[in-house]
C-alpha cells in the first residue's frame, strides 16, 4: 500500500502553565503522493524554513527531477507555505544530510552524490558532496571531496565562513592520505569557494564511527564516536567491543585532546556538547563496568542499550555519570545545556 511521506511544521505557542500542553498555533503537510520521498534536514532560517527530502521518483510537484533519486530542496515562508523548491543531482543517487546556513543568506547543502552529470560537474573521486546555494536555490558552485569509499556523515560551519566535515573512509585515495585500516573517520575543511584547506585521517586498523561533529565557541572541532581495537593513532586501550570516543581538534586539524570512556560491551557516543567546565556527552551503551554503572538490565554484546550520559572536566575526568532506560533499547539523538545549567537530550525508547 502507497502512503504518503509528509513533513509536518509546527509552531507551537508555549503558555505559562508549567505542564499544560501548548497550542498548535499553525500547521502544514509537505511530501509527495508517492512512498518515494525521505526527510533528511530542516533548519528554520530568516522568515521560514529551508528542508531537505531524498526523492526517488518525479512527481508533478517536484522540479528538475534527474533521475534515481534526487536531493530535494524545499523552501517555505513562516507558515509553511511553500515559496519555491527544487532537485539537485543527476542520474545516480544524490542526497543532502544536512542544511548549513551562512552569515550572507547563502547556504552550504552538504551530503552524498553518486553522479558524473546533471547539477554534479565534479569529474573526479566522489565522497563527501557540497553545494553552495544563494537565497533563491540556486547554485553557486558545487564540488566533492574524498573518494569514492567516503560515506559523508556531518558538518559544520567555520568561523571563516567555511565548512569541516566528518565522515568515514576505507581507503586512501583522491583526497584522503592516510588510511589505518577498516573503517577510519576522515575529516577535511574547506574555505568559502570550496577549496581543500587540510584533511585528517583518525582511526587505527579496526572499526571507527562517528555521527556529529561541531564547531565550538571557543573555536575548536570537537566529535564524539566510537572505535575498538588498538593502535594507529588512537593511544588506549579498550574497554569492550566499542568504545566512546571524544576528539577536540583546533581549526587546523591538530588534535588538543582525546578521551575513551565505556564497559566491556558496546559504548557508543552520539552527542557532545562543550561546557565552562568540560564536556557532556550523551553515548549509548549496554555495558555495566568499568566507567558504567546504573545500566538498566542484563549487561551484553547483544543487549538493549541505555542512554549513557556522561559529564567530564577539561582533562576528560568523569566527574559524574548516569544511565537512562529501561527494559528496551533507548537511544539518544541531541543534548544541550539550558539557561539554568542543566541539560535536555531528546532521544528514541
Amino acid at each position: 500500500m502507497k502512503t504518503k511521506i509528509i513533513t509536518y511544521l509546527l509552531c507551537l505557542a508555549m503558555l505559562p502553565m508549567f505542564g499544560q500542553a501548548p497550542d498548535i498555533t499553525w500547521q502544514q503537510c509537505i511530501g509527495t503522493p508517492t512512498e518515494n520521498a525521505y526527510f533528511n534536514h530542516m533548519v528554520k532560517i530568516e522568515g521560514g524554513y529551508l528542508i531537505a527530502y531524498r526523492v526517488s521518483e518525479g512527481d508533478t510537484m517536484i522540479s528538475n527531477f534527474h533521475g534515481k533519486s534526487d536531493a530535494w530542496l524545499v523552501k517555505t515562508d513562516s507558515v509553511g507555505n511553500i515559496l519555491w523548491e527544487r532537485c539537485y543531482g543527476g542520474t545516480e543517487g544524490d542526497f543532502f544530510r544536512k542544511i548549513i546556513p551562512t552569515s550572507n543568506n547563502q547556504y552550504f547543502l552538504f551530503g552524498i552524490s553518486e553522479s558524473y552529470d546533471g547539477d554534479v560537474l565534479n569529474t573526479g573521486p566522489h565522497g563527501y558532496w557540497v553545494v553552495k546555494i544563494d537565497s533563491l536555490g540556486n547554485i553557486l558552485w558545487e564540488n566533492s571531496y574524498g573518494n569514492d569509499r567516503c560515506s559523508a556523515k556531518d558538518a559544520d560551519l567555520t568561523p571563516d565562513g567555511g565548512l569541516v566535515m566528518l565522515g568515514r573512509t576505507s581507503i586512501a585515495s583522491g583526497d584522503v592520505s592516510t588510511y589505518y585500516g577498516l573503517n577510519d573517520l576522515w575529516l577535511c575543511k574547506i574555505d568559502s569557494t570550496g577549496n581543500l584547506e587540510w584533511e585528517k585521517t583518525l582511526g587505527n586498523q579496526g572499526n571507527e564511527n562517528a555521527i556529529i561533529i561541531k564547531v565550538t565557541q571557543q573555536n575548536t572541532i570537537l566529535l564524539t564516536g566510537g572505535f575498538t581495537d588498538t593502535g594507529g593513532m588512537i593511544p588506549f586501550e579498550e574497554h569492550g567491543w566499542y568504545d566512546v570516543w571524544v576528539v577536540e581538534l583546533d581549526l587546523n586539524g591538530n588534535i588538543l585532546h582525546q578521551f575513551s570512556y565505556g564497559g566491556s560491551h558496546d559504548n557508543l557516543g552520539r552527542d557532545i556538547i562543550r561546557t565552562e567546565d568540560g564536556f557532556v556527552i550523551a553515548a549509548l551503551t549496554n555495558s555495566n563496568d568499568g566507567d558504567v554503572t546504573g545500566y538498566h538490565g542484563v549487561p551484553g554484546d547483544d543487549q538493549p542499550y541505555d542512554c549513557w550520559i556522561i559529564k567530564t572536566d577539561f582533562e576528560g575526568n568523569i566527574q559524574w555519570q548516569k544511565c537512562l532506560g529501561g527494559s528496551e533499547t533507548e537511544y539518544p539523538f541531541y543534548l544541550t545545556q539550558t539557561q539554568d545549567g542543566g541539560y535536555i537530550f531528546i532521544g528514541l525508547t
